[in-house]
């Protein structure tokens, strides 16, 4: 499962970092001027890549690593 960190330089209610399972959930919940670069530009930036920055803002690009589940039955 891919998760999207991103760490805001300006917090948004008291909070500068964020978490999210796709790159377009990002402009969800923060407006695009606090992201800095369109949702467009944004995955073209990334790709090949697994981190983005600007002056606005960084964003990672990561897996989120689970612990096994384990079938007892």
């Amino acid at each position: 499962m891919k998760v999207v960190h991103i760490r805001l330089n300006e917090t948004i209610n008291g909070e500068s970092d964020f978490y999210f399972g796709s790159l377009r959930a990002i402009y969800d919940v923060i407006p695009q001027d606090k992201v800095g670069i369109t949702y467009g530009s944004l995955t073209n930036a990334l790709r090949g890549k697994s981190e983005y920055r600007n002056k606005k803002c960084i964003i990672k690009v990561g897996v989120l690593r689970q612990h096994p589940q384990v079938n007892n039955r």
